[in-house]
């Protein structure tokens, strides 16, 4: 699946330099691939993080130029990324199908984990210095990106309990803030900056940490 997807990049790529050299209205970037780094922002004492927490976002882009020479743009998009994170927080259910959250000792559990499945709606003022027959350019694309979590599981393993649970586990099924993307070529760092919690009131009220957020650090890939 990745040696497919890869000869498809490169594919895509090369047609676009192949394309660039007569197309004076030209668009950028309009197609991504992204992997990330998931980082937990504002947690409380004791909340811990263990192994790589990482995700994947892929999609398209709609590049609209708002500039003569095309280098200033909006780009309104759609997406999909997938988020997994490896912590300390279990959340469990009880007989009476109420969640409950607890911090774990890091010792306490052989795995501890929560997987998100996401549709992304993203939006980007971006500036590059390309031209029609200029396929390697610098750019900057500050945005805004809002997320609706489609699926979820948390999973919790010691020795030979397994607990699965995968609905309801009280996590704000939207999730915002801004973006930053900025590189050279295809291959380009981004930001993203959780702006609300992760977790509902409700969540909250049960035991689930307040005020957490995510932060996600990454790689993104640019094509067409």
């Amino acid at each position: 699946m990745l040696a497919v997807l890869s000869l498809t990049l490169v594919s895509a790529a090369y047609g676009q330099n192949a394309a660039r050299e007569v197309d004076s209205l030209f668009r950028e970037d309009q197609f991504y691939v992204g992997f990330q780094y998931n980082l937990l922002n504002n947690g409380p004492s004791g909340v811990a993080q263990y192994g790589l927490s990482g995700g994947v976002q892929l999609g398209v882009i709609r590049d609209m130029p708002i500039s003569k020479n095309r280098q200033w743009s909006l780009g309104i998009g759609l997406g999909y990324e997938l988020d997994y994170l490896n912590h300390n927080i279990q959340i469990s259910k009880d007989s009476n199908d109420q969640l409950n959250y607890r911090v774990l000792s890091l010792n306490d559990f052989d795995s501890n984990k929560l997987v998100t499945h996401s549709l992304s709606f993203p939006v980007e003022f971006r500036w590059r210095n390309a031209t029609p027959s200029e396929h390697k350019f610098f750019r900057i694309y500050p945005g805004f990106r809002l997320s609706k979590i489609f699926s979820n599981r948390a999973s919790f393993k010691l020795n030979s309990e397994v607990l699965k649970y995968t609905s309801r586990l009280g996590l704000e099924t939207w999730q915002y803030g801004p973006t930053l993307s900025l590189g050279y070529a295809q291959f380009n760092l981004s930001l993203y900056y959780g702006l609300n919690k992760m977790f509902t009131k409700e969540a909250m009220n049960n035991g689930a940490p307040k005020d957490m957020s995510k932060i996600k650090l990454g790689l993104i890939l640019y094509i067409l």
